[in-house]
């Protein structure tokens, strides 16, 4: 009985095309590879911590459209800030309304020096 097991497996590996797998593979992981800059994972994480289902929806309705009204690349500089936010961010933070720990500045008119 082993002996029909091995066969039959010997003969399923023989028939595997490595092509096919390759695609498959790469069909499988297109979903995952948008690239998402850490900006836009902030944002997302940011919405994601929405109370109820409709605000959250709301919150990436209006970040979809933003984004596509305003077709800006971070710079450099954004980026590292958005990464360093990345790690700091949670929805326990904007909870207790530490929105700094998200990127945001509690006076949004801070006055000159």
């Amino acid at each position: 009985m082993n002996r029909k097991f091995i066969k039959n497996s010997e003969k399923s590996n023989k028939s595997f095309n490595p092509t096919t797998g390759f695609v498959l593979m790469m069909l499988l992981t297109l979903p995952f590879s948008a690239c998402k800059n850490p900006c836009e994972e902030l944002a997302e994480r940011i919405c994601a911590c929405q109370q109820s289902q409709n605000d959250r929806i709301s919150c990436q309705q209006r970040r979809i459209q933003n984004r596509a009204q305003n077709e800006v690349t971070p710079s450099d500089a954004e980026l590292e800030h958005c990464i360093a936010n990345l790690e700091t961010c949670t929805c326990a933070a904007l909870d207790n309304q530490r929105t700094d720990l998200c990127g945001f500045s509690h006076d949004p008119f801070p006055s000159a020096p």
